[in-house]
């Protein structure tokens, strides 16, 4: 019983207290004038056993009419707050102290962590402290002033053309798809921040944190190979209309392709024209200039003539042709026995082919590098002989070799042109005993194989002028006649 009582009492005494404290309490609030501007004209606060309660929320929205907010908590419940003329206003940011600023800080989003005092109809502010409303802000960047600062200040052009202005705090983290940025920011990235208003410059954003957006749109670029990196997959390639170089990233799922062929590493050398499809790799610029993931590569068709290294015999006449292209690709040229050949400006056969000529081919595509040939043109060797002209017949003109003294039959059509002395002439100005010079290029073997034949593209005779010299007769001068001595005239004495 004893502890019955003991316990009724103590509960007793604690319930007494607490509605003594809510008495005065009440008292005290209804001796706080309604004007909020006076809240700390009144003098101690302590005087009127006043106790300063906090509360905090978000700010929906400016009360109409009046200095404050309405503010939401956690809970849902929504509260009018009002400030004074004398309510202090802190801002707070990120790696920032505390700033002193206006009631215009307190932002719709930004959230109030408030000190003062509560009324039946709003809570009267005596501190607040602002945490800044975070919002998207982002772009295309068209300009950069005080890069790599601590002051660095980003110029971002929207969609629809709007310019913001975004200052990027010290050791803002700069990322891309979740990765660090590699590199410095510069014009032309498209980028979106979260971004807050600075308190102290009007119109400029303060940002922590940018993230880089990856291209979506494909890019396509062409260009002579420079480097092949099979280890790494790599492919370096030169822009000439561009001026630009390019890494091309090979990853599993590119398509190589070579016409209408499925291609890869071995059918590409350096110097083949390369067109590749993909989007720009921005977080891995470290590995070479302007990275690109390759989505597809067409390496361009190489041109189907080069030197002929190797012939082997194939049925009906025929012959297969093994060709070094200009790109040292290996080309295989199957050629039936009927192919047409035109040898320069003369007509030929297959068998007229040999190792070491330069041919063109035309045909029919049966692999990345194999033809089948329906027609071949040779390229033969020029080169110039030169002697003296011994006979000439009409089409026909033999020389005797100025250095050997061997005979030379020389050929020539009516696209061959005539010279004399440097100066254009005609076929009428050849003539027996002249010394003429003939760059042509050599005929097939006729009848005559060992006499060999020149198909001549410019004739160039040499005609040398003597001058005939006459020689007068030197007029004899005359002697003069030798006087006698003189004697000595006597004198008169």
């Amino acid at each position: 019983m004893r502890r019955i009582l003991a316990a009724t009492i103590v509960v007793g005494a604690f319930a007494l207290f607490i509605a003594l404290a809510v008495m005065t309490t009440l008292r005290a609030e209804a001796k706080l004038p309604t004007n909020s501007a006076s809240l700390l004209d009144m003098g101690n606060l302590t005087q009127l056993r006043v106790a300063l309660v906090t509360t905090g929320g978000q700010v929906l929205s400016r009360i109409p009419n009046a200095n404050g907010v309405l503010i939401q908590d956690r809970r849902g419940t929504i509260r009018r707050v009002l400030f004074g003329a004398r309510t202090v206003f802190l801002w707070h940011h990120t790696h920032d102290r505390d700033v002193l600023v206006g009631a215009d800080a307190a932002e719709i989003g930004a959230h109030l962590s408030i000190s003062g005092l509560s009324r039946p109809d709003a809570f009267l502010a005596f501190k607040v402290r602002i945490q800044p409303h975070h919002r998207a802000v982002g772009g295309i960047i068209v300009g950069i002033a005080g890069a790599g600062t601590a002051s660095e200040l980003l110029s971002l052009s929207s969609k629809r053309g709007a310019i913001s202005a975004v200052r990027l705090m010290p050791g803002a983290a700069v990322t891309l798809n979740g990765r660090p940025f590699a590199r410095p920011l510069v014009t032309g990235l498209r980028i979106t921040t979260a971004a807050v208003k600075d308190p102290l410059l009007p119109g400029i954003m303060r940002a922590d944190s940018v993230k880089v957006l990856q291209p979506t749109k494909a890019q396509r670029v062409g260009g002579l190979i420079r480097t092949i990196d099979t280890i790494r997959d790599r492919i370096t390639i030169y822009s000439k209309t561009q001026n630009r170089t390019y890494t091309i990233e090979v990853v599993q799922t590119t398509k190589i392709t070579l016409s209408k062929w499925k291609a890869g590493y071995a059918d590409m050398v350096p110097g083949d024209h390369l067109t590749v499809s993909g989007t720009p790799d921005l977080a891995n610029t470290s590995i070479g200039p302007n990275p690109i993931i390759a989505k597809t590569i067409k390496i361009s068709s190489p041109t189907f003539g080069g030197t002929i290294t190797a012939i082997a015999p194939a049925p009906s006449g025929g012959a297969v042709l093994t060709v070094r292209a200009r790109r040292n690709h290996m080309l295989r040229i199957d050629v039936p026995g009927q192919t047409p050949v035109l040898y320069g400006t003369q007509a030929a056969h297959v068998p007229d082919l040999f190792v070491g000529a330069k041919i063109s081919v035309r045909g029919t595509r049966l692999g990345k590098f194999e033809e089948q040939a329906t027609s071949i043109r040779v390229y033969p060797h020029l080169h110039t002989v030169g002697g003296a002209i011994v006979a000439l017949l009409p089409g026909l003109i033999r020389i005797t070799s100025s250095t050997d003294g061997s005979t030379i039959i020389i050929h020539t059509t009516p696209d061959t042109k005539y010279y004399s002395n440097g100066h254009a002439t005609t076929a009428a100005a050849v003539k027996v005993g002249l010394h003429a010079r003939i760059y042509g290029y050599d005929a097939l073997r006729g009848e005559q194989k060992n006499i060999p034949s020149l198909i001549a593209r410019r004739v160039s005779l040499i005609i040398r002028t003597h001058t005939t010299h006459s020689t007068k007769k030197k007029k004899a001068t005359p002697t003069k006649a030798a006087r006698p001595p003189a004697t000595a005239t006597p004198r008169a004495g």
